[in-house]
């Protein structure tokens, strides 16, 4: 696949790949952090778990975050571009950036 460096456009659900950084361990996860577009589902091998989602979530998107040209769902800090959603500025710590009733659908 030819990127030319550049990532997924919002909204996308994203398959991450961290490879030999950490003392040669690779690590690998499905992310919703950018909004959805589609079911994925990453298979690990050997002692390595599966992970991602198969269920079409699309069909659970608040009309609010509901992308307009296409059938995905937005992330809340994409919709909206506040702070709280974004994790950011005075929310940009784990203490301060609390789940959302958009990050919990």
């Amino acid at each position: 696949m030819e990127c030319n460096g550049s990532g997924a456009e919002p909204p996308a659900t994203l398959a991450e790949f961290t490879l030999g950084i950490s003392g040669s361990l690779d690590f690998y996860d499905v992310s919703l952090v950018d909004g959805y577009n589609l079911p994925m589902i990453v298979e690990g091998s050997g002692l390595c778990p599966t992970t991602g989602c198969v269920t079409d979530l699309n069909q659970n998107c608040p009309t609010e975050l509901k992308a307009k040209r296409s059938l995905a769902c937005r992330s809340a800090c994409e919709a909206f571009g506040r702070l709280e959603y974004c994790c950011s500025g005075a929310y940009g710590s784990p203490d301060s950036c609390k789940p959302s009733m958009y990050s919990q659908v």
